[in-house]
């Protein structure tokens, strides 16, 4: 119990606030506790794109638990259509053998959307409902009877909206007009056994006309964490591909391919297809066949817009898979194991040369290729690669299948010892064994060929695994961790660097017992003869042609290490834009300005004036431009101006500057506000760009 005073003449007023903040107590609602379902509700922007002429916005507007919605917006008029695309599914968590991070957080999926590259049509994935979901499985539906994903398109000059259902996945050409792509589920009655449709026949038909209104019944390369580059794609398509890992002795069969003309509203179907891949042109469209009749099975090439036959590149029995394109499109490859013999889990590939405009595709490294050895073939757990040039082709190499046991020769489970076997000097500690066990069985190793020599150099093994070339195929930089992985647990991670001749497969030693240390590894130049690194709290760069170091930051008073970092390793950088254009100069961060530091021994140059140092705002490059996958551009051109990204260290105020490689004053601001704003990418024919802006209140 307590008693107090009050001063004289404050009673009554005093009295008279008492009475009213209890009436407004007894007549305002206690706010009641969040729960799930408010959670689940809260709906998140994602996937933005603009169209290529900067008329479009689209992106995805979806609770975490619910049905959302593509959003489609008019950029000048602000004009929006709003199209259901169901719920998103829960997050895909890969096998625990299968997965390289177990630790990380499994990725959340969303819709995928593309726009047509003459910017008339947005085309999209859906999910299920979550109602229909949640029925059938209240039915007790099996997994492959539960409803599937489709596909929407909408026509964006009329708002029409049309649907398909039951779509694996779909490309659009990035420039090859108002074409579509997308292979469907399997159909129930194509699981039974059964005669299959010719694989390579084609059927012609005209589509529907697009509903005006929905159905009710819907069916930058970043270098260390920082967005100094956009990020680029290889694949000709806007989407994602389905994936075609072989798994030896498993067989699968393909399902209907169906290629659409969004502008005449035609289209045509191809049966059994596995695997396909549009050209960035839109004047071919290749694909591969698993048939249950083996001898349609094949890879093809369609033109669109002809209604001739697909023309069969290499068909007969066999599995068919990994398509690849060079950069220029003129060239594609692929692996078949259509030569082999007995047990299919036993198979051995080769790998296959289309040049574009030819009738047939040629084995072009098989089991016998000279500098191919003994000990490896052709891998199907890995995709070829094309140099940049076009002029080398990347191969994957791993150990040959094993023959499967005659019949009878199994084992019995009472028989059968299973043990777990551990030494101290094992790399890797038992629990990490088990987790990579799959990823070590599959493990390929990179190998070159030159396509007009055809000769063959095998870069990587187990002693060297890791293998990264440059552009243009001539060198390579492996890394050798065999003898640090035990200190992995208590110390650190390390290896050996090696500068590699892809010409004749030569290895020298570069870099002994290199820490990794937070930061990128090994960043190659654009003409292939520089890699810088981060060691010892500073940058560094490679002379892959001699294998000498320089140091690029050591004479700066500057730290370029992370100064706040107190874990007990040494500290990561703080990061880097990159290399420029001519290869000359590299551009890394200190805590707040960035530096422009030259591979011939020049004194380095603070690019942003020390401006960054004096407000204590921390500038970072942003690359505005769009790259375009044919792009010949590599590097930051110094002669075009600089876009950077600030943000405050004392208030976290965020925008954007602008300044040049020539420039003496401090970065011209162009933006800047007490929220945090993130670029996310520009229209490839326009000067729109996509910014987002946020704080804690809005």
């Amino acid at each position: 119990m307590f008693s107090f005073r009050l001063p004289r003449g404050l009673g009554f007023g005093f009295a008279l606030l008492v009475v009213l903040a209890t009436t407004i107590a007894q007549t305002t609602p206690a706010p009641r506790p969040l729960t799930h379902g408010d959670f689940d509700a809260w709906r998140s922007v994602a996937t933005p794109q603009l169209s290529r002429d900067g008329r479009w916005l689209a992106y995805s507007f979806m609770p975490q638990d619910g049905d959302g919605e593509l959003v489609v917006r008019e950029v000048a008029t602000g004009k929006e259509q709003r199209v259901p695309v169901g719920a998103l599914p829960p997050p895909a968590v890969p096998p625990a053998d299968e997965n390289p991070n177990p630790e990380a957080a499994p990725q959340v999926r969303n819709i995928r959307l593309a726009f047509t590259s003459d910017s008339r049509f947005l085309v999209a994935t859906t999910h299920p409902p979550k109602a229909d979901l949640a029925a059938a499985r209240r039915a007790k539906k099996k997994p492959e009877e539960l409803p599937k994903g489709g596909l929407v398109t909408v026509n964006l000059a009329s708002g029409a909206v049309t649907r398909d259902a039951d779509v694996k996945s779909f490309q659009v050409p990035t420039k090859g007009g108002a074409w579509l792509a997308f292979l469907k589920e399997a159909k129930p009655e194509e699981k039974k056994p059964g005669d299959a449709k010719p694989a390579a026949a084609s059927e012609s038909k005209e589509t529907k006309e697009p509903d005006s209104e929905p159905e009710e019944d819907f069916g930058e390369v970043e270098v260390n964490g920082d967005a100094a580059a956009p990020r680029r794609t290889t694949a000709a398509a806007s989407t994602t591909r389905p994936a075609t890992a072989v798994t030896p002795g498993e067989r699968t069969y393909g399902t209907e391919l169906v290629l659409r003309s969004l502008e005449q509203g035609s289209e045509r179907s191809f049966a059994a297809a596995s695997d396909y891949s549009f050209a960035r042109d839109g004047r071919a469209l290749l694909f591969t066949v698993s048939s249950k009749t083996e001898t349609e099975n094949g890879v093809y090439a369609a033109t669109p817009g002809d209604a001739a036959a697909p023309l069969g590149l290499l068909t007969g029995k066999g599995r068919y898979s990994r398509l690849a394109w060079d950069r220029e499109q003129t060239q594609a490859a692929f692996i078949s194991d259509r030569d082999s013999t007995g047990p299919r889990s036993a198979a051995r590939y080769k790998l296959y040369h289309w040049p574009r405009g030819e009738k047939t595709a040629a084995a072009i490294v098989t089991a016998q290729t000279k500098g191919l050895p003994t000990s490896l073939t052709v891998s199907s757990n890995a995709s070829p690669a094309f140099s940049r040039d076009g002029r080398k082709l990347y191969v994957s190499a791993g150990a040959p299948p094993k023959a499967p046991r005659p019949p009878g020769s199994e084992q019995l489970d009472e028989d059968k010892v299973t043990a777990d076997l551990w030494h101290w000097r094992d790399g890797f500690i038992q629990p990490m064994q088990k987790i990579r066990a799959t990823q070590e069985r599959n493990r390929s190793y990179r190998g070159v060929l030159d396509l007009a020599s055809k000769n063959y150099v095998q870069l990587s093994d187990e002693a060297l695994a890791t293998v990264t070339l440059s552009d243009d195929g001539t060198r390579a930089l492996g890394t050798d961790d065999r003898a640090y992985r035990h200190l992995g647990d208590f110390d650190g991670r390390f290896a050996d660097i090696y500068v590699v001749n892809a010409a004749t497969g030569e290895r020298k030693l570069a870099l002994k017992q290199q820490r990794s240390e937070g930061g990128p590894s090994l960043l190659w130049s654009p003409d292939g003869k520089w890699a810088c690194y981060y060691s010892g709290k500073h940058w560094h760069a490679l002379d892959t042609t001699t294998g000498a170091t320089r140091p690029l930051t050591a004479k700066l008073r500057v730290a370029f290490h992370n100064e706040e970092d107190d874990h007990p390793a040494p500290p990561g950088a703080y990061g880097a834009a990159g290399w420029t254009k001519d290869s000359a100069s590299f551009l890394a961060y200190d805590r707040f300005d960035v530096w422009q530091t030259f591979v011939d021994g020049r004194a380095p140059k603070n690019l942003t004036a020390g401006h960054g140092r004096a407000a204590k705002v921390q500038l970072r490059v942003q690359r505005i431009v769009p790259v375009d996958e044919d792009d010949d551009e590599r590097g930051i051109d110094p002669a075009k101006p600089l876009t950077l990204r600030g943000e405050s260290e004392e208030t976290r105020a965020t925008g954007f500057f602008r300044t040049s490689f020539t420039a003496t004053a401090a970065p011209q601001r162009l933006l800047w506000d007490d929220k945090r704003f993130t670029y996310l990418g520009r229209a490839r024919e326009a000067d729109a760009l996509l910014v987002t802006a946020s704080r804690f209140d809005e």
